[in-house]
């Protein structure tokens, strides 16, 4: 059974508008007089059981089980003189399934009809509930004689459903990614991303010779001193080891750049 978001077309039946033949004399006769149509309800029925097929003679529905006002509409990006009609209907309403509709005028006579796939409207008493929106397409020669009363309000959300559609977001991305307060994101081989532990700095740093700083924490703003120990028996060179010289005042860099300036220094 499709969900209350789903729509199911189960056969190759063809889906569109048709303007009845009421509705088609009453838009000429607005065009040739310069006045307006005021289209102010829509309607939903279930076809009795079947799929329909719109027909111009039509004054009704074939079993109409939902009327309303209009959420909204829009004028077709892709296709000239066609109008694109929302409805919303609310969660107070269900237990059938969407297979027609039609758009009603100020006086209460039906001006066009479509069928629709099975689409289904559950009940708020099956435990699942939510506004069910669909799009009505209708095509006129001039879509300035149509004039829509329109609801706005219908197509929004309140605070509800907003907040849950916000923890719906949540548990998403929470399934998605799992992990533990001060996890960062890392990718595996496949290059997917995974929660890991934070990179550790390391405890030592290899220096060229063979020799390595050791270190307790990870470093801070300086001054700093060394301990080096040689590693498999390599020593490790003067000129390797940087040198500070905020208290002797030697201009050199390293070790032995300070040694060479000493030993200058006791010759002359």
């Amino acid at each position: 059974m499709p969900s209350k978001f789903e729509t199911v077309i189960t056969d190759q039946t063809e889906y569109g508008t048709v303007m009845i033949t009421q509705g088609a004399a009453i838009i000429a006769d607005c065009v040739l007089n310069g006045r307006k149509l005021p289209i102010v309800e829509a309607a939903a029925g279930d076809g009795g059981g079947e799929a329909t097929t719109p027909t111009p003679g039509q004054t009704a529905l074939v079993n109409e089980r939902w009327r309303g006002e209009i959420a909204g509409k829009s004028l077709s990006p892709t296709t000239p003189n066609m109008i694109d009609v929302k409805i919303v209907i609310g969660d107070n309403v269900g237990g059938f399934t969407i297979r027609e509709m039609g758009l009603y005028s100020d006086t209460g006579g039906l001006i066009a009809v479509c069928n629709t796939p099975a689409t289904e409207k559950v009940a708020i008493s099956s435990g699942v509930y939510g506004k069910l929106a669909m799009i009505m397409h209708i095509v006129v020669a001039d879509v300035s004689v149509l004039e829509f009363k329109i609801t706005p309000s219908l197509d929004m959300v309140n605070r509800q459903e907003l907040d849950e559609a916000v923890d719906a977001l949540a548990l998403a991305k929470q399934d998605a990614l799992s992990g533990t307060p001060g996890q960062v994101v890392g990718f595996n081989a496949e290059g997917k991303a995974v929660p890991q532990e934070p990179p550790v700095p390391p405890d030592a740093v290899t220096v060229a010779g063979g020799g390595k700083i050791e270190m307790e924490e990870s470093l801070g703003e300086g001054p700093h001193t060394f301990e080096f120990t040689p590693e498999d028996g390599k020593e490790v060179q003067a000129s390797q080891v940087g040198y500070d010289s905020t208290e002797s005042g030697l201009e050199a860099e390293t070790v032995q750049g300070a040694l060479d300036l000493l030993s200058v220094m006791v010759l002359s």
